[in-house]
């Protein structure tokens, strides 16, 4: 467990990270003492359809204000930062990589948005809180890299409060394993822990989760790949192109990309969204 624990961290984590975002940052002109939380949309949000879904999602979950949420694999913060300001929900955000943590809570205070917000470095299947303290638990793309899914899910019951909400939207085997590697969550199939959509569903209901909905989303994901992928190659060569997900996939971010496209239109992998929630006690 401790070797697949650090295989992950070395697979996302790169030094000097939030040092490295503020000079693209300044590179492109964003004023870094009066930071808007638009001004890291191209970035903040690791996943395909990035705001979009992370939007999509949040209105599915029909959050309220001061919700305590758990952002599990929340990465450099983005999500979070879009809960707290467009929801004003309560947001702890957990990720096993440091200097992740470590940029999302300056990014964060860059935006001024650390009142409702904070970070701490933590492994989702040894979740370091107390019992049934959250409203909502939220995952994008991070069960992927989570042998161990039962675990996972046990603990993710585990703090939810009384009737409170799991929100996922994750990367799913599809007909047949991952082919073509490296993809954004990993190197090699070393740290590749994908199960189908059945086998999560399965999982989720044996922990007692009743399932409020769950979507493939799957053309939908691909469309909007290949539809980034287009606008790539139109747009001139030029220091905003530094501003993007290039800053945490670093210079292999094309060909990972390309092969997260070719593993989904192979139907190799699928893009599922579910709303879950904890048995309602009496």
């Amino acid at each position: 467990m401790a070797h697949q624990q650090t295989a992950v961290i070395e697979h996302y984590g790169q030094a000097d990270l939030a040092n490295k975002i503020i000079s693209a940052l300044k590179a492109t002109g964003k004023n870094i003492n009066n930071l808007a939380r638009s001004d890291l949309n191209m970035f903040d949000e690791f996943h395909i359809r990035g705001l979009e879904a992370t939007k999509e999602l949040a209105a599915l979950a029909n959050l309220k204000s001061k919700m305590k949420v758990l952002d599990l694999g929340s990465g450099i913060g983005g999500p979070a930062r879009f809960l707290a300001d467009e929801y004003d929900c309560q947001v702890i955000g957990l990720d096993i990589v440091s200097t992740y943590c470590q940029t999302a809570v300056l990014l964060t205070e860059m935006t001024g948005l650390s009142g409702n917000i904070s970070f701490c470095q933590g492994d989702g299947i040894a979740l370091p809180f107390k019992d049934s303290v959250f409203d909502t638990v939220w995952s994008q793309h991070m069960t992927m890299n989570i042998a161990d899914k039962n675990e996972l899910f046990q603990e993710i019951y585990r703090v939810l409060g009384n009737g409170g909400k799991y929100i996922l939207y994750e990367i799913c085997e599809g007909t047949s394993p991952v082919k073509y590697y490296p993809v954004p969550w990993a190197r090699d199939a070393s740290i590749n822990h994908q199960i189908s959509s059945e086998e999560m569903r399965r999982l989720l209901i044996s922990c007692g989760f009743k399932i409020l909905d769950w979507r493939d989303v799957s053309s939908l994901s691909l469309k909007w790949l290949q539809e980034q992928r287009e606008n790539k190659r139109h747009m001139k060569s030029t220091s905003a192109l530094s501003l993007d997900l290039r800053m945490l996939m670093g210079k292999t971010m094309p060909q990972k990309i390309q092969n997260l496209i070719r593993n989904l239109a192979e139907c190799k992998i699928g893009v599922i969204q579910g709303i879950l929630q904890k048995e309602v006690l009496d």
